[in-house]
């Protein structure tokens, strides 16, 4: 049986590098964010500023793994730089 695998923040580096590394491996790969991904045929658009309703993923399948690979736009100058953010970042992609 193909595993199922849900992958919010598939847009990015570290997301994208994983959506190409599942497919290749075979697995049935469902991607979640608030623009689409022009690779994935399973795509959810989210809004991460509004409250997300729990109907918007009751139609999925049960996934045999979720990955949080959401991240921040840290790329702003260094004067511009909060360490706060940068923590907040790291501490929402880390279990």
């Amino acid at each position: 049986m193909t595993q199922k695998v849900l992958i919010f923040g598939s847009n990015g580096t570290i997301g994208d590098s994983i959506f190409i590394e599942l497919e290749k491996e075979k697995y049935e790969v469902y991607t979640a964010g608030k623009s689409n991904n022009k690779k994935s045929i399973n795509h959810i658009n989210t809004n991460y500023s509004l409250d997300i309703k729990s109907d918007t993923f009751k139609e999925l399948p049960e996934f045999d793994a979720i990955i949080w690979a959401h991240g921040l736009n840290l790329s702003d100058t260094i004067e511009n730089f909060k360490f706060e953010d940068l923590s907040n970042l790291l501490n929402s992609n880390v279990i």
